[in-house]
């Protein structure tokens, strides 16, 4: 019976540590987001001016920098709402695909119609370049993390494997 207790005691403290690890790359993730989805669309800028900065007009950057805060809130938004921070990305898959998809074209309607409304019309390059790098940039994180777990598991499988033996005889 004490040995039931010490047992049950042991999982708790697994999973809690396991909870600690899951917020942990949930909170390195939303660092990420907030990193990833403002550099996205200054990347869909400076591609549209052939990668020189000085090219960038004033009045596009400003709009760019001024906006920024409120995409980047609505766009941490949207990922909470559709659990983009809850899910377990060692077992990504078309789901959590189908959810950055939706999130990016949500966030992207709100970067064209919100920049376009109150600030000014950007170049249709800029949206077309930062919804695209910002896709692509939220989803490789994602499926990456998966990658590396999987990798990690079969290496560790195949270590096990070359230090059995059968002996016959």
């Amino acid at each position: 019976n004490n040995d039931l207790k010490v047992m049950n005691k042991n999982t708790k403290v697994l999973r809690k540590k396991r909870l600690e690890h899951w917020k942990v790359i949930a909170l390195y993730l939303f660092f990420y987001d907030v990193i990833v989805i403002n550099l996205s669309y200054f990347l869909g800028l400076w591609l549209r001016f052939d990668l020189s900065y000085s090219l960038i007009p004033d009045i596009y950057l400003s709009s760019f920098l001024k906006f920024a805060p409120f995409y980047t809130i609505f766009t941490v938004i949207i990922f909470f709402c559709l659990h983009l921070y809850n899910s377990l990305w060692r077992f990504a898959s078309f789901s959590e695909l189908n959810r950055i998809l939706l999130a990016s074209g949500i966030t992207t309607l709100f970067q064209i119609i919100g920049i376009t409304v109150f600030l000014c019309r950007m170049p249709i390059s800029y949206y077309a370049f930062g919804a695209v790098i910002q896709f692509c940039f939220v989803t490789a994180v994602r499926f990456i993390y998966r990658y590396i777990t999987l990798e990690r598991a079969r290496r560790a499988k195949n270590l096990r494997a070359v230090h059995n033996a059968m002996i016959i005889g």
